[in-house]
């Protein structure tokens, strides 16, 4: 289901939205890898604030070298190497884990729910 956002009781939506990903080479060719063996990377659309943080994670365990501009709670954000960025790390303490029905939603059309 849908829901606009006028209709949200809350301020801003839950979710954060990923507006750009900027990967460098080495790290595409890695994260092609990863995506055969159905791991999950980062690009643009929704995704939760608990999947955001396990793809990082991931994105930490290959070293990437992957810049990520997002809005959440109504602010922008712009972060430069995610990986080894302080700055990103404590913003994240201070957002909670929100388990979500639909873990990602791409920027890319209709797509299935996957609850």
């Amino acid at each position: 289901m849908i829901i606009p956002r006028w209709f949200y009781l809350r301020e801003y939506d839950p979710f954060i939205h990923v507006t750009r990903v900027k990967v460098d080479r080495y790290t595409q060719r890695r994260l092609a890898k990863l995506e055969q063996k159905r791991k999950r990377e980062m690009r643009p659309g929704l995704i939760s604030t608990m999947s955001f943080k396990h793809r990082l994670e991931i994105l930490k365990h290959i070293n990437a070298k992957v810049d990520v501009e997002f809005i959440c709670r109504g602010r922008s954000h712009s972060y430069a190497d995610v990986t080894n960025n302080e700055a990103l790390e404590r913003w994240l303490k201070k957002i909670p884990d929100s388990k979500m029905f639909q873990e990602w939603l791409t920027a890319e059309g209709p797509q299935p729910c996957v609850h």
